[in-house]
Formats: structure tokens, sequence, C-alpha cells
């Protein structure tokens, strides 16, 4: 799914943006497994917004995961290096299962 983000990274409460106006193609199950750290909750719109620590990053399972996908997590890895954490905003067209607006 085509998402376009924008990633900062924040040390000390101040954040700097790394990338903006960022297109990057995510997949499932990855794009599933990232979606759980979505502070977002209004499931109905395109946007998102996501914060992730270093230990978020590794609970994400990297099994049977695409390599553009692996790609994207050894960038947001080299990251931390700086900081302490990071944001990803962005927006994607979400598709919503029948019945989940029950």
């Amino acid at each position: 799914m085509l998402c376009n983000i924008s990633i900062s990274t924040v040390n000390n409460n101040l954040s700097t943006f790394y990338k903006t106006n960022y297109n990057v193609n995510l997949f499932y199950p990855f794009i599933d497994r990232l979606m759980l750290f979505d502070t977002d909750t209004d499931f109905l719109h395109d946007e998102f917004s996501i914060i992730l620590t270093k230990e978020d990053l590794n609970s994400i399972s990297t099994e049977d995961i695409r390599n553009e996908d692996m790609e994207f997590i050894n960038e947001l890895e080299k990251l931390f290096k700086n900081c302490d954490y990071i944001e990803i905003d962005g927006r994607f067209r979400r598709f919503i299962k029948v019945g989940e607006l029950n």
C-alpha cells in the first residue's frame, strides 16, 4: 500500500525532521504490525500517527515480510543511534472490512 509519510526523530523532547513528503510502499502483514503503534484511533480516516521506540521496532515480527518492508525497518533502525524515539506521520487509503462499521 502506498503511503506518504514524514519521519521525525525525537531526542530530549526536541523533534527533528528526517524526511518529509516521502513515499513508501508497505505491504501486509508488516503494515498490520506497524499499525499496532498508530495513536490515531479514528480508523475511518486515511491518516496515521505512529510513535516508535527502539524496543517497539524490535518487537515487530519480521517473519514473512517483503524485502521492501525490511529495508524500511533497517532505515528506521539506523535512526535510533541518535534519538529516543521516532514519529511517523502519514496517510494512505485504508480499506475497511464489512462489519467494522457496526
